[in-house]
């Protein structure tokens, strides 16, 4: 219902055969996942902000940073302004992992029932298409809670190598950072939501003594060009009721996700 104006929650759970949790794959999947919403929600898209904790790996790191300040091309789209806060340390558990875990439970239940056999990642995401997911036909009544499915059958774009990115000083301590441009980042050290901030006046901050000034940083990089827009992901979206649904209900089939091409830099 486009005239509701409660939260929604869009839960999408992506499914690959690639093991390697690391920032390239962290990329892939937000690029898909900004241009699924551009394409859902069009110019009422305005700011996403990405939350997630200070996972070096994935997350906090001179390559992670590096995506980001590209963030926007990669999306198809400079009107969009893109913003990554970090949880402080040891405090990283967000809407994902309970997700994610209701995802696997109900995997290891129908396993140990016998009732399906999972020996890789096709087939946990066929099974949980066929078992968590209700046709959104069926449902006239406004949503607020989706879950999407999407398998990755594409090799992750790894191309940029650490060693061409020079480290941002002091990224352990940064818990805000803003895209401006490729290779460039406005960071802070704490992060902040009022109303300022939230409607983009980040010079009118009214926590900046708490908070911290914005200071901008650009990213030294002399790695393979990444400015290639990313083309929209072929996600399908499935609403879920509160009750599961029949597991011998036939469930729509949903595409499978092609590669998106890495974003790049003018350095």
């Amino acid at each position: 219902n486009d005239g509701c104006q409660e939260l929604r929650r869009d839960k999408l759970a992506f499914f690959s055969d690639d093991l390697k949790k690391d920032a390239p794959m962290s990329q892939k999947f937000i690029l898909d996942i900004m241009a699924h919403l551009k394409e859902k929600m069009g110019g009422r898209l305005k700011t996403i902000i990405l939350v997630s904790d200070g996972c070096a790996a994935q997350f906090k790191a001179k390559l992670p940073f590096l995506y980001l300040s590209h963030t926007e091309a990669g999306a198809g789209s400079h009107e969009v302004t893109v913003e990554r806060v970090y949880f402080g340390s040891r405090h990283g558990k967000n809407d994902c992992d309970w997700s994610g875990g209701a995802i696997k439970r109900v995997v290891r239940r129908d396993l140990a029932s016998g009732s399906v056999c999972v020996r890789n990642a096709r087939e946990m995401f066929t099974h949980c298409v066929k078992t968590l997911t209700l046709d959104s036909a069926a449902i006239s009544e406004c949503q607020h809670k989706t879950r999407q499915f999407a398998f990755l059958d594409e090799e992750v774009d790894r191309r940029v190598k650490s060693s061409s990115i020079a480290t941002v000083p002091g990224s352990r301590k940064l818990h805000h950072v803003r895209a401006l441009e490729p290779c460039v980042l406005a960071t802070r050290q704490l992060s902040c939501f009022c109303s300022f901030c939230r409607d983009g006046l980040f010079g009118e901050c009214s926590s900046v003594a708490y908070a911290g000034q914005w200071e901008v940083v650009k990213i030294k990089y002399t790695g393979p060009d990444l400015s290639a827009p990313a083309p929209a992901p072929a996600l399908a979206s499935t609403l879920l009721s509160d009750s599961k649904s029949d597991p011998d209900e036939e469930a729509p089939a949903l595409p499978v996700l092609s590669e998106s091409s890495s974003c790049t830099d003018d350095s």
